[in-house]
């Protein structure tokens, strides 16, 4: 149940919640996958979703929004059909979610039959009683069955000017500023755009709370970045939680990654700034050919230099063209 300073708070903010009992929302962070297995991954939470974050928006809406988006209302254990809008098939995947709301469904072909390379339209729907969401529909990415390319992206000081070197700025910025009012990494927006025109699909990898999945997708639709999906970190404390450690959690989600997408290559662009060159360079080698570029921004921190890694300062001096398949 809500607590009363989450209704509070949301109305300071303009939220408006529903009069029925039990209001509810879902969120869909992640839809991709190849014509065989369309991965969606998300979440339900309690409540009304917390209103759009706007450029104009003064820092304490934005401390408010922050506090509300970490005090998520999680709901464990209720139902979500996941299907396609025009059912084919044995119909929608039906999961549960887990203790902190989160679900993992994966559409077989048998439901998505004539699914191909390209997107498909799916529906997003919770089936439980004593909660109402409004249903999602979503395009899910549907990668070729062979020679997709796949971009992986870091955010912070990779799309991001997110100042993570400083922890006295970066945790300033993130409480009292939002998603449309982060500066953007010159020329990045052009530079993954360009990508974007080649690949398949743009992955952001992030080790950003998901908490913050409305930040840095305001952040994205904001500055003309390419649309993307989110692997985002959980900052639970059950045992379901993400690993603290960066560089742990992104080598997990990249081999989760990989397996998810068997026939997929990758391009993998980061920064200096924390762990991507080594989380990097240890996926190449246990995938090779799989990983046709690594790309490191130099931000200072630990030196990139391992072999294969394209170290960059700015992006208007990147070569951002991805060769054609």
């Amino acid at each position: 149940m809500r607590p009363v300073a989450w209704v509070v708070a949301a109305a300071l903010l303009g939220g408006a919640a529903s009069a029925a009992a039990e209001p509810a929302y879902v969120e869909v962070y992640f839809a991709l996958g190849e014509p065989s297995a369309i991965h969606v991954e998300g979440r339900v939470l309690g409540g009304a979703p917390l209103p759009a974050e706007e450029s104009g928006d003064w820092a304490v809406v934005n401390v408010l929004r922050t506090a509300l988006a970490v005090a998520s209302d999680e709901l464990p254990g209720v139902t979500v059909a996941v299907g396609p809008v025009a059912p084919r098939g044995d119909g929608p995947v039906r999961v549960t979610t887990d203790e902190e709301g989160f679900f993992s469904a994966i559409v077989p072909a048998g439901s998505a039959s004539g699914a191909r390379a390209g997107k498909l339209s799916l529906e997003v729907r919770l089936e439980t009683d004593g909660h109402e969401a409004d249903p999602v529909l979503l395009e899910a990415t549907v990668l070729p069955a062979s020679g997709a390319t796949v971009v992986v992206t870091d955010f912070d000081d990779t799309l991001a000017a997110s100042q993570v070197s400083s922890p006295l700025l970066f945790a300033a910025q993130l409480v009292l500023s939002n998603g449309a009012q982060l500066a953007a990494v010159p020329d990045a927006a052009a530079c993954l755009s360009r990508m974007a025109h080649t690949a398949d699909a743009v992955v952001v990898l992030s080790g950003s709370p998901v908490n913050f999945h409305a930040r840095l997708s305001t952040f994205l639709g904001t500055h003309g970045f390419p649309s993307a999906w989110f692997l985002l970190r959980d900052f639970g404390v059950g045992p379901t939680a993400d690993p603290l450690d960066v560089g742990e959690y992104k080598r997990r989600e990249l081999e989760r990654l990989a397996e998810a997408l068997p026939h997929a290559r990758f391009v993998l662009l980061g920064d200096s700034g924390e762990q991507d060159a080594a989380v990097y360079t240890t996926f190449r080698k246990a995938h090779g050919e799989r990983v046709e570029r690594v790309l490191i921004r130099n931000v200072g921190g630990s030196a990139a230099t391992a072999d294969g890694i394209e170290l960059f300062d700015d992006y208007a001096g990147l070569d951002c063209d991805l060769a054609s398949p």
